[in-house]
């Protein structure tokens, strides 16, 4: 619902890409596409579920790599 609400509010930026996946493996893409990420919101609701910190740590090496 985000994503499609996201693409309608910035059609007009068709530069802006909006991808539905899991932080925990972000495979689609290769290693070093980011030269940086910048995120709260993902990691907080992470941190607030079952095995949160297992699921955060591989959240992060995902983004960090």
């Amino acid at each position: 619902l985000v994503v499609e609400a996201m693409q309608i509010k910035y059609s007009d930026r068709p530069q802006l890409k909006y991808i539905k996946m899991d932080a925990r493996n972000m495979s689609e893409f290769q290693t070093g596409s980011f030269d940086a990420v910048i995120d709260k919101g993902t990691l907080d609701s992470i941190l607030c579920g079952n095995n949160s910190r297992q699921h955060a740590t591989q959240m992060l090496k995902e983004v960090g790599s």
